[in-house]
């Protein structure tokens, strides 16, 4: 009998066989306050946050939003106003990331990430680097949960070797946030 592989583009997993496939398990007790402090936000900020929610909803009202809009209208806009634009961060587009790999028995899964932001430190490097944040969109249809199973997918090799990463799916409406870490041999998730 040959052990035959066959190609799975991402998108196609669901969450219960990432889970299964990659060790992920959801840690529920987990809070995002237990490892990240979060200011309150300035004035400016709050009227930065709030233009980018009318600017996303007078073209919601229209129709759906594309995935390409729901970057341009409120994940760029947010990023630059978390200042994800600034050194030592460098944001890097789904154009300029090399394609994901990830295999698992007689799986090769293939995709590529939306956004990915790195710590660069001067490193070129791809495999090198530190990833800090990743990012995952969906049009305004689909659901962000939807595009949950795809960012562990992306994450699972990188968090074998740095140990934690944030990651963000969003639909322009909805924003899951996820903090990953490896711990021991379990990779656990905290999304809110």
């Amino acid at each position: 009998m040959h052990n035959r592989l066959f190609e799975k583009t991402l998108g196609v997993f669901a969450l219960a066989e990432v889970h299964q496939r990659f060790g992920f398990q959801r840690s529920y007790g987990d809070r995002f306050e237990s490892v990240l402090t979060l200011e309150s936000l300035t004035e400016f900020e709050l009227a930065e946050v709030l233009q980018i929610r009318d600017d996303f909803d007078r073209y919601l009202v229209g129709d759906r939003i594309s995935e390409g809009m729901v970057k341009v209208l409120s994940l760029f806009p947010l990023l630059r106003l978390a200042d994800f634009y600034r050194y030592p961060i460098e944001l890097k587009l789904e154009e300029s990331i090399a394609p994901i790999e990830v295999k698992d028995e007689d799986v090769v899964v293939t995709g590529r990430l939306d956004a990915l932001a790195v710590a660069s430190a001067g490193n070129k490097a791809e495999a090198a680097l530190f990833w800090v944040l990743l990012v995952e969109a969906k049009n305004s249809e689909i659901s962000a949960m939807a595009g949950l199973p795809q960012l562990l997918t992306y994450a699972f090799e990188q968090l074998q070797r740095q140990g934690r990463m944030w990651g963000l799916v969003t639909n322009g409406l909805d924003y899951l946030r996820l903090a990953e870490k490896v711990q021991g041999r379990v990779i656990s998730e905290c999304v809110s």
